[in-house]
């Protein structure tokens, strides 16, 4: 069904991994997390590009995060 496509595809977010300046380390560091370009964006980080994936809303921690999860052997 058409609309359980639509209700699905808005579940789903592009999250990126990224980069920020670290004030304690001096340097800009890449995160372990990904999150929405939006939300990388108010936090003054960089999108790195080609590391974009779709996952559920659902995913997404409290803070937007999203932590990709050891796949097993």
């Amino acid at each position: 069904m058409a609309g359980s496509q639509t209700d699905n595809e808005q579940d789903n977010v592009e999250v990126y991994a990224f980069e920020v300046y670290d004030a304690a380390k001096d340097e800009v560091v890449r995160q372990p997390s990904m999150r929405t370009r939006e939300n990388i964006h108010e936090i003054g980080g960089k999108v790195l590009e080609d590391t974009v994936r779709e996952v559920s809303r659902s995913d997404l921690d409290a803070q937007g995060r999203y932590y990709q999860t050891a796949r097993r052997a």
